[in-house]
C-alpha cells in the first residue's frame, strides 16, 4: 500500500472496541496505582485484545485499526496515572471528604488535551530524527501489530513471550512461588548498603529493548542514589539502623531517596530542555509555520504518514483549553487571581514536562517514566510561586494539588502519546488520526475515574494500608511543608540537584541518570539486567553464527522481549481485578533462592530463543 492511499483506520468499530477496552484497563490501573503506586503500559494489552476482537472474533480490521484501538486505551491508563498520583491528596488531606465529579473530569479531560495537543509540534524532532530514542514500547506494541497482522506463525517467538511473561507473573504476584524481587543489605560501620533486583519479565524486556549504554546509566543513578548518597545519609543524620535493617530502611528511607531524585530530575529536565533547545526551536519553527496556512487537512497525493492535525487547530484547542482552566480554578478556589495564576503556570510547566515526558519515554519506556517525580518537581514550583502571592492554607493547597493534577496529566499523556506515534511510524500509520484518537481517549475514560475513585475510597478509605496511594501522600507532604504547616527538607533536594550538576559536569546524558536514582534499586537493576542481555545476545550470536547474523538475533530479542512485555501486562492487569473482587494470592514457598534460579533460568531461555531460528537463516 502507498503512503497516498488511505486505508481503513480510525473507524466506528475501532472506536467502540477501543472505547470499551479503555474502561476497562482504566478501572484496572486506576486501583493498581492506588493499592502498588504503580500502573501498566496498556498499549501492548489492548493491542492484543484488539486483534483478539477484531482479527480472531470478528474476522475484520487491519493493522491500523488495532493501531487506534491499542492509542484509545492506553490513553485512559495514562490519564488515570496522572490522577491518582495528586488528586487523592485532597482526601488524604481532609480537604475533600469525597471526589467532586465534574471538577476531576473537566481536569482529566483539559490536562489530557493539553498533553496531546503540546505533544503534536514535538513528532518530529523527537520521534521522526532522533534515532537514538528507542520508544521501547512503541517499538513493542509495533511488533506486535505487525506480527498479528501476518498470523500466528511469524509470531512464534511472541507468542512464547507472552506465555513466558504471564507464567512468570503469575507465578511471582499470585501462585506465589517466587519472589517478587530480591533484596539484600550488608552494615559496615555506623551506615548500611541494600541492594537487590526485581524478578520481572517486563523489566527484562524493557532492558533489552533500550540497549546496555542506556540501561547501564539508569543503574549509575541507581548505585549513586542508593549506594553513596543513602549510606551517607544514614552516617550524617544518625539515623539508628534496626536489626531488620532491609526492611526499615526501604520503607522509611525510599521517600529520602526519591527527594534526592526529584533535585536531580530537576536539574536534568532544565539540562534536557537546553539539550534539546533546538530540536524544540525546530519544532516550534514547524508548528508555527502552518499555524495561518490555509486549506484542506489532506491535499491530494500528499504523504499520508507526514500530515499532522493542522497546528491551527492546535493552537485553537490550547487557548480553549487554557479558558477552561481559568473558569474551573477561579471556580474551585473562589479566586480570579489564583485562577490566572494557575492556567499560566500549567501553560509554562505543562509544556516544559510534555517535552520531558516525551523524551524520557524515549529513553526507558512509558512503565519507567516518573511521572509522579515530574509532578512532585511541578508541585514544588507551583506552591513557590503560591506562596510568592500568599496564597497559603487550604486555598492554596487545594490549588497546589489541581495544578500538579492537571500537569502530571498532560505529562503521562503526552508520554503515552510519543509511544503510540512511534508504534503507528513503524506501522506506515497517519498521524493525525492517531493524534485526534489521543484526543478523544481522554474523554471517554475522564467520566468513568471518578465512580472507580469514590468506591475504592468508600471501601478501603484512601491513605490506609488497604489502600495506600504512596504518591499522594508523598504530595501531601510537600505541598503542606510549603504551604502549610509541614516541613519539607529542602536539603536533600538541593543535595539532588548537586548531584545532577556533576553528573553533568561529566558529560553523561542526565535524564537516565536521574530516572535510575528515582526508581527503587530492583527496577533499575532489572532494567540494567536487561540491557547487559542485549550485550550478551550479541556476542554470542557474533561468536557462533557470525556478525552478519546479529541484527536478526537482535530482532527475534526484540520480538520476544515484546511478548514478555505483553505476557506480564495483561497477568498483571487480570490480578488487579482479581484482587478487587475479594481473591488473595496464595502463597506457596515465596523462596528466594528459587527467584534467582527461575530468574537465571528465565535469561538463559532467552538467549536460547533468541538464536534459534539463526541456524535456518544462515
Amino acid at each position: 500500500m502507498s503512503n497516498q492511499e488511505y486505508p481503513r483506520e480510525f473507524t466506528f468499530l475501532a472506536f467502540i472496541v477501543g472505547s470499551l477496552l479503555s474502561v476497562l484497563l482504566t478501572a484496572s490501573n486506576t486501583y493498581l496505582g492506588l493499592k502498588a503506586g504503580m500502573t501498566i503500559s496498556a498499549s501492548i494489552p489492548a493491542a492484543v485484545a484488539s486483534m483478539l476482537v477484531l482479527k480472531g472474533i470478528l474476522k475484520r480490521g487491519t493493522i491500523f485499526e488495532n493501531n487506534i484501538v491499542q492509542t484509545l486505551v492506553s490513553t485512559g491508563e495514562s490519564l488515570a496515572a496522572g490522577v491518582i498520583f495528586t488528586i487523592p491528596a485532597l482526601i488524604i488531606m481532609g480537604i475533600w471528604d469525597h471526589f467532586d465529579y465534574w471538577s476531576i473530569t473537566l481536569i482529566s479531560i483539559l490536562g489530557g488535551i493539553m498533553g496531546a495537543l503540546l505533544m503534536v509540534p514535538l513528532r518530529k524532532t523527537l520521534i521522526i530524527d532522533r534515532a537514538d530514542l528507542a520508544y521501547p514500547e512503541g517499538i513493542a506494541t509495533a511488533e506486535v501489530l505487525i506480527v498479528g497482522d501476518r498470523g500466528v506463525k511469524t509470531g512464534v517467538l511472541l507468542i512464547w513471550g507472552i506465555v513466558i511473561g504471564m507464567g512468570y507473573k503469575l507465578l511471582t504476584s499470585f501462585f506465589v512461588i517466587f519472589k517478587g524481587s530480591v533484596m539484600g543489605g550488608i552494615k559496615i560501620w555506623k551506615t548500611a548498603f541494600i541492594f537487590g533486583f526485581e524478578a520481572s519479565a517486563a523489566l527484562t524486556g524493557i532492558g533489552f529493548i533500550i540497549g546496555p549504554r542506556i540501561s547501564t546509566l539508569v543503574f549509575v543513578g541507581a548505585v549513586t542514589g542508593w549506594t553513596i548518597v543513602l549510606p551517607l545519609y544514614i552516617i550524617f543524620t544518625g539515623y539508628v539502623i534496626p536489626d531488620n535493617f532491609i526492611a526499615a530502611i526501604t520503607s522509611e528511607l525510599t521517600l529520602k531517596v526519591r527527594f534526592v531524585g526529584m533535585g536531580t530530575m530537576l536539574v536534568a529536565g532544565i539540562w534536557t530542555i537546553y539539550s534539546i533547545r533546538d530540536s524544540i526551536k525546530d519544532a516550534l519553527a514547524f508548528a508555527t509555520q502552518g499555524l495561518f496556512k490555509k486549506g484542506r487537512l489532506i491535499d491530494k497525493d500528499e504523504d499520508r504518514t507526514k500530515i499532522n492535525l493542522p497546528f491551527s487547530t492546535l493552537y485553537g484547542g490550547v487557548v480553549v483549553v487554557l479558558i477552561g482552566m481559568f473558569f474551573m480554578f477561579s471556580y474551585q478556589t473562589n479566586s480570579i487571581g489564583i485562577g490566572l495564576i494557575s492556567a499560566i503556570l500549567i501553560l509554562i510547566a505543562a509544556f516544559f514536562f510534555v517535552a520531558v515526558s516525551s523524551y524520557i519515554v524515549g529513553l526507558v519506556g512509558s512503565s519507567s517514566n516518573p511521572v509522579s517525580g515530574m509532578i512532585l518537581t511541578s508541585l514544588i514550583f507551583t506552591s513557590l510561586v503560591l506562596l510568592a502571592f500568599k496564597q497559603t492554607g487550604t486555598k492554596g493547597m487545594l490549588a497546589a494539588i489541581l495544578i500538579g493534577g492537571t500537569i502530571g496529566i498532560a505529562a503521562a499523556v503526552a508520554g503515552d502519546m510519543s509511544q503510540d506515534l512511534k508504534s503507528g511510524q513503524i506501522i506506515g500509520a497517519t498521524p493525525y488520526k492517531q493524534q485526534l484518537a489521543q484526543i478523544i481517549g481522554c474523554i471517554i475514560p475522564a467520566f468513568v475515574v471518578v465512580p472507580i475513585l469514590n468506591l475504592l475510597h468508600n471501601a478501603y478509605t484512601l491513605g490506609s494500608d488497604a489502600l495506600a496511594a504512596p504518591q499522594a501522600g508523598l504530595m501531601k507532604m510537600v505541598v503542606e511543608g510549603i504551604l502549610g504547616n509541614g516541613t519539607l527538607d529542602l536539603k536533600l533536594i538541593g543535595v539532588g540537584a548537586l548531584v545532577g550538576v556533576i553528573i553533568i559536569m561529566l558529560k553523561l546524558p542526565a535524564m537516565p541518570v536521574a530516572v535510575g536514582i528515582y526508581l527503587p534499586f530492583t527496577t533499575s537493576a532489572c532494567i540494567f539486567i536487561g540491557g547487559l542481555l542485549n550485550a550478551l545476545v550479541k556476542f554470542l550470536i557474533t561468536k557462533r553464527y557470525g556478525k552478519d547474523m546479529v541484527k536478526d538475533g537482535i530482532n527475534n530479542g526484540i520480538l520476544l522481549s515484546s511478548g514478555l512485555i505483553a505476557g506480564e501486562a495483561l497477568i498483571g492487569i487480570l490480578l488487579a481485578g482479581v484482587i478487587v473482587s475479594g481473591i488473595n494470592p496464595l502463597q506457596i514457598f515465596n523462596s528466594t533462592l528459587l527467584t534467582i534460579i527461575s530468574f537465571i533460568a528465565l535469561m538463559l531461555i532467552f538467549v536460547y530463543l533468541s538464536g534459534k531460528t539463526l541456524k535456518e537463516k544462515k
